[in-house]
């Protein structure tokens, strides 16, 4: 159950955080940082992206654990951005988040393959991929709704800690219900 549940929350938090990058010039401007530091930030982000997936083979959690901490983290980092602080903190705090989702990519595959047989292997690729485009076309209409970027920030974050939790909760139930 952890493995079917953590894959339809990364399709999830796929889709939606992929309008939050695409939407990063709207949100720099909204906390008044130069959109002249565009290139900076966007840096940032595939930098914590590459190095989240460089060091991803030396991760031994288990799925559970890593995901559930990868959601806290990031989730934090995706409200915390948001609030009135140097542009170094918000860097890092990007960056940071950008390791944990490079992280998760190489995890994710790992728990696809460990959990489940070559033939459920393409059905849970279908729905991994059919959830993702689902929140993506979602998350890009929400889009049209004039909301600020920053509240779609701190939502992403608000959702990303509450799946941690959850899957924490059915990490440990699941782990009870085995003893």
């Amino acid at each position: 159950m952890p493995a079917f549940l953590i894959i339809l929350f990364e399709a999830i938090l796929g889709g939606i955080t992929g309008l939050l990058f695409e939407l990063l010039p709207l949100t720099m401007k909204e906390l008044g940082i130069a959109v002249a530091f565009f290139a900076i930030v966007s840096a940032t982000q595939k930098v914590g992206d590459l190095l989240g997936g460089a060091l991803a083979p030396l991760v031994k959690w288990s799925a559970p654990t890593f995901f559930a901490c990868d959601y806290l983290i990031s989730g934090i980092c995706f409200i915390v951005i948001t609030l009135p602080l140097p542009n170094v903190v918000r860097l890092l705090l990007l960056l940071l988040a950008g390791i944990f989702m490079g992280m998760s990519g190489n995890v994710f595959e790992k728990l696809m393959y460990r959990s489940f047989n070559v033939g459920d292997i393409a059905a849970m690729h279908a729905l991994t991929t059919s959830t993702f485009a689902f929140f993506s076309v979602i998350s890009y209409l929400a889009a049209w709704v004039r909301v600020p970027t920053i509240m779609l920030w701190q939502a992403t974050g608000v959702l990303t800690i509450v799946l941690g939790i959850l899957l924490i909760s059915v990490a440990k139930i699941n782990q009870t219900n085995a003893h």
